[in-house]
């Protein structure tokens, strides 16, 4: 036995002198005001803040492991938090992880970040301004439901869905721009937004329903479209249809060449 324990207490005094790192233990973790969880392939997700800064940022890691995710309800009711900027290591911010942030009023999502999920951004009454970078693929149902204060949203060039409701009762947006990457509008994604007058639909979105769009509100003023082939179903005769001018032969001929 006194040889067992000598020879062990070598093996870890070896493992120390050479700096050899501790296998990952996965669970959850409390560092400073970071609730973390840490997976067996030791990427970390973010689990709840329990600080009560205005401004947060992110990290990108804690002691070398990746943040790799926002976690659900992580900063759900977080009244306190005022603009909060997300490490570019992020690639999925969860269910209601910002949900009913009253004062949030400037949120930086990190260049990863592929989903917005549902309810993620829910009720940020404060909301003004959002960038969608290029990474973003989906913005899931309801992700900024209730942002009454947003006016801008800058959409990547990545994305491909807007889920249901997903900017449902965001009253001060006016003007919407969706670019040619998104192939699918889900229903009352942009429902109950009573300012939006103005809206431009990308050339890969193939069938769009505006009676299933845009419910529960005035008819918009201008809707364009960079997709000859679109096709509108039920759309007020209120509502002008600007569509793209007709490609001429050599346009054609040339686009094939470029193939």
């Amino acid at each position: 036995m006194k040889r067992f324990i000598l020879t062990l207490l070598c093996l870890l005094c070896f493992g120390i002198a050479f700096g050899n790192e501790p296998s990952v233990v996965s669970g959850d973790y409390i560092i400073d005001d970071w609730k973390i969880y840490i997976s067996e392939e030791g990427k970390i997700s973010i689990k709840d803040y329990k600080g009560s800064s205005e401004n947060v940022e992110i990290p990108d890691n804690f002691d070398g492991f990746p943040v790799v995710s926002i976690g659900e309800k992580a900063f759900q009711n977080k009244d306190s938090l005022v603009s909060v900027t997300i490490s570019d290591s992020v690639t999925l911010i969860d269910r209601y992880a910002f949900g009913s942030c009253s004062k949030l009023k400037s949120v930086v999502i990190g260049k990863s970040v592929e989903t917005i999920s549902e309810y993620a951004f829910e009720d940020c009454e404060s909301l003004e301004k959002i960038v969608i970078p290029d990474s973003v693929k989906i913005i899931k149902e309801s992700a900024f439901y209730g942002c009454v204060n947003l006016t801008s949203v800058d959409f990547g060039n990545s994305l491909e869905k807007i889920g249901n409701e997903a900017f449902r009762q965001c009253s001060s947006l006016t003007s919407v721009v969706i670019p040619d990457s998104v192939k699918d509008i889900h229903f009352g994604a942009f429902s109950a937004c009573e300012r939006l007058t103005d809206f431009t639909i990308g050339k890969s979105v193939l069938s769009f329903d505006y009676s299933q769009i845009f419910l529960w509100m005035e008819p918009l003023h201008t809707i364009t479209l960079k997709n000859a082939g679109t096709d509108l179903i039920k759309v007020p005769s209120s509502v002008q249809v600007i569509k793209p001018k007709a490609k001429s032969l050599r346009e054609q001929m040339q686009e094939r060449n470029d193939k």
